[in-house]
């Protein structure tokens, strides 16, 4: 194994580790789930950057990730609900909390592929093409997924949180 891909990969995954980590926090509100997403999404990343070149590793690093969460929750069969919330932010206020623990339990009640959508679109800001792409829908799929998310999250939010 040539060394430069590996030195390549490492400062890739540290660089990237606190990004991948809040997205699998995100689509799966668990902290140890979310670990152990990222650590398998490394893992596969690892096993295509050594053969071949990634023209762009986030969005590949994303796919992947998103992916293996859809996966992941196909193959679960435990109904638990995690109850932690993890201080990404490095603190947070009350109000910040609740409105947190809100919109946790409003996304809780969208299916895996609807939550990454709103993820995708709303954290990580992505466009819809680019959206369609790491999730394997078209564009028109993704807007459309996209509207009925939301309008499920407003009902769910309620008029306190409608913008």
């Amino acid at each position: 194994m040539k060394t430069g891909k590996v030195d390549e990969f490492s400062a890739f995954a540290e660089a990237s580790l606190p990004s991948l980590m809040r997205l699998a926090w995100m689509l799966n509100r668990d902290r140890q789930r979310a670990e152990d997403l990222t650590q398998e999404a490394l893992v596969k990343i690892w096993l295509a950057w050594r053969k071949r070149e990634i023209g762009n590793p986030m969005a590949y690093a994303r796919t992947v990730l998103i992916r293996c969460s859809i996966d992941e929750r196909r193959r679960r069969s435990s109904g638990e609900v995690p109850t932690e919330i993890p201080d990404f932010a490095g603190g947070s206020t009350e109000d910040a909390h609740i409105t947190s623990l809100t919109l946790r339990n409003a996304l809780q009640h969208l299916g895996a592929t609807d939550r990454a959508i709103v993820v995708l679109r709303f954290y990580v800001g992505l466009s819809s093409e680019e959206i369609a792409q790491e999730v394997g829908l078209t564009s028109g799929a993704v807007r459309t997924r996209l509207t009925r998310a939301t309008s499920q999250l407003r009902t769910q939010l309620g008029s306190a949180y409608t913008p």
